[in-house]
């Protein structure tokens, strides 16, 4: 019995056998632990590769950032990934529901306004060894980020020069001792000049002795109610002198160089139904009106002969909008040379400048009719209209004798209720009396003569009227009034790379007029853009462009309630003309559609890779602060680009920091 219960105690404490189970058991442990090295060494040699490949395709597809979708970069970058890791041991393709191994690109993020591209990717890589304790796979995120700063830097300041401009910063209004809007925007404008040519840090670093960096082009468009293309371009291809593309579609299909001129006494306004009598054509003439050469025509108020002042009128829609090519053979694409009316001598217009009636016999006369009555064996003589037909008891003749337009006198059988369209006078001009004594009585006679007046409308628009004229007294330089009213005395500076040639054109701005800002803003965008007029470099990787709009104001109109609708002449002409898509007085209507405008000017500059910055100046004294606001941040590239400075320091800071912003832009990648 002992002997048994030995054994079993021998067989209990017996542990020669157990390791062998232990071992078979920890192998596995320590194989997956020994090959986990081989596993990572891998995994790092894949991930490797793959980051190699990521950087490369991020580096290949960056410049495309400014033209393609980022569906397409996406799929670009794919493609590289797998053409460059592919081998013949490896399939690397879309991870989507795939096994390992493979890597899958994510969504790209386009940053055009920095100029980077960032790519993401995900790996996945099979396990050799630790899938033996159930890591079948390793799974790894990449990133690659592409950054390649423009090395060229196309700059436009548009820039406000209404009247208001010469208000003090903070005010409504001028206050003597301090400096205007416009002597800070000088300062300011000329700060950023020379932040961006010389690389200064702030407004007051000297740029002496600095060297102009060849990178940077910078050019100037101040504006009114419209723009100063420069009085150079007279004849450029891009000016309508012919009339030959400025066509007004929504005014019944007149041409825009015609536009206030009389050569159909109706203006084709849509609102006016009339049927069209030639006949009745007060200063017809044919073809279009050469709006350059009609300036000629005219004497300043020291007797020199007048000249077109450089501005143009807005092109129709949808070209003033945008920087499409000017075309002669394209309807509406061509700049027609801006000529505000001169407006009728009486009624309530501000722009009337010369008569009505012409020099000398340049203009056709009003027609007349002298109506002749006599009266024979009257008891009293004719010294009056009550002594005229007293006591007359003998016969009474009428006569009537016309003279029309052009002089010839005719007889007619009665005075006519119209000429011309010109209603009979309730009137006659003057009544002359007569008397001739027979037999103890008297033939009295009365010659009355009526004069069938022209229209305001047909007086504004007679183009004889200019014809050896001079200008009134009040039409000096710098006027809102005069053929070239409103028109800003500072003329467009294309993109140069002269920094005095620039700050010399800051300097020449004067506030005066009124205020549009979508014209302004739209040839911001063709100074910068690569075509006619004011050609730039192409739009491509290698140049930023960037277009700042500074403003005191709002687009304004100024309701009148004569036949033009308006106080003053605009880039637009007249309300009346149509050009804005309604006949209307209302301010806020017309506001509205060129508040709409803008934000299409800004929207296509956008699309085309043009960065946009605004400025808005004492917002506060606009009359809806919060949308003028609304309106320039909505214009702004984004939210933060948009400033509203109300003091001089701010305005100043405002271009510091934009200036400093862009001149990142022309560092090496």
């Amino acid at each position: 019995m002992h002997s048994i219960l030995g054994l079993f105690d021998r067989f209990r404490r017996d542990e020669r056998g157990a390791f062998a189970v232990v071992f078979a058991v920890i192998a596995i442990v320590l194989v997956a632990m020994s090959g986990a090295v081989v596993d990572f060494t891998s995994m790092q040699q894949s991930r490797t590769r793959a980051q190699v490949a990521l950087d490369a395709a991020a580096l290949a597809l960056q410049p495309r950032i400014y033209d393609t979708a980022a569906g397409t970069i996406h799929d670009e970058a794919q493609n590289l990934l797998i053409n460059r890791l592919a081998d013949q041991a490896t399939t690397w393709k879309d991870c989507a529901g795939a096994p390992a191994p493979c890597v899958s690109v994510g969504t790209p993020t386009l940053d055009t306004v920095h100029g980077q591209l960032t790519l993401t990717a995900t790996l996945k890589v099979p396990m050799n060894f630790v899938s033996l304790v159930g890591v079948p796979t390793l799974t790894a995120q990449l990133v690659s980020v592409a950054t390649r700063k423009k090395l060229n830097l196309e700059v436009a300041m548009t820039l406000d020069n209404s009247g208001s401009m010469a208000y003090a910063m903070g005010y409504n209004k001028v206050v003597s001792g301090l400096p205007t809007r416009m002597d800070v925007l000088k300062d300011a404008a000329t700060c950023a000049t020379n932040i961006l040519f010389y690389g200064t840090a702030s407004c007051s670093a000297s740029t002496t002795g600095l060297s102009v960096n060849p990178n940077v082009k910078m050019g100037l468009v101040p504006f009114t109610e419209a723009v100063n293309v420069g009085t150079a371009n007279a004849s450029a291809t891009w000016i309508d002198r012919a009339g030959n593309g400025s066509w007004n579609s929504t005014n019944g299909g007149t041409n825009i160089t015609d536009d206030n001129f009389d050569n159909d006494d109706y203006d084709n306004n849509p609102n006016n139904t009339a049927s069209l009598d030639t006949s009745t054509l007060v200063d017809s003439f044919t073809g279009p009106v050469d709006r350059i050469a009609l300036f000629s025509q005219m004497k300043d108020i020291n007797g020199n002969r007048m000249a077109w002042g450089g501005c143009v009128e807005a092109r129709q829609a949808p070209y003033d909008t945008d920087d499409t090519v000017p075309d002669s053979t394209v309807t509406g694409t061509l700049f027609t040379p801006y000529f505000a009316p001169d407006e009728p001598d009486s009624g309530s217009f501000s722009n009337n400048y010369i008569s009505d009636k012409g020099v000398g016999t340049a203009c056709k006369i009003e027609p007349k009719v002298v109506w002749t009555q006599t009266k024979t064996k009257c008891g009293t003589k004719a010294t009056s209209s009550s002594s005229f037909a007293k006591s007359c008891s003998g016969t009474t003749t009428n006569t009537y004798s016309q003279t029309d337009r052009n002089g010839t006198v005719t007889t007619v059988s009665s005075l006519p209720a119209s000429i011309y369209n010109n209603p009979q006078p309730s009137s006659s001009d003057s009544d002359v009396y007569s008397a001739v004594s027979t037999s103890g009585t008297y033939t009295n006679t009365r010659v009355s003569t009526y004069t069938y007046v022209y229209s305001p409308r047909e007086y504004q628009e007679r183009l004889c009227k200019y014809n050896g004229a001079t200008l009134t007294a009040k039409v000096a330089a710098g006027s809102v009034f005069g053929p070239n009213g409103d028109c800003p005395a500072a003329p467009i500076q294309p993109l140069t790379n002269v920094p005095a040639t620039l700050t010399t054109a800051i300097n020449g701005m004067q506030p005066v007029g009124g205020t549009n800002i979508t014209e302004g803003a739209a040839w911001g965008f063709r100074v910068l853009s690569p075509t006619d007029p004011f050609p730039g470099t192409p739009y491509d990787s290698a140049t930023s462009k960037v277009l700042i709009v500074m403003t005191d104001g709002e687009n304004t109109i100024y309701p009148g309630s004569n036949m033009n609708y308006d106080q003053y002449y605009s880039a637009y002409g007249y309300p009346w003309n149509s050009r804005l898509g309604t006949v209307t007085s209302s301010s806020s209507t017309l506001a509205g559609v060129m508040n709409t405008r803008l934000s299409t000017v800004c929207s296509n500059a956008k699309a085309m890779g043009i960065t946009i910055y605004t400025i808005g100046v004492d917002t506060a004294d606009t009359t809806s602060p919060a949308a003028t606001q609304t309106l320039l941040t909505n214009c702004a590239s984004q939210s933060s680009y948009a400033y509203f400075p109300n003091t001089a320091a701010d305005l100043t800071s405002a271009f510091e920091d934009i200036a400093n912003q862009l001149a990142a832009l022309r560092l090496a990648r």
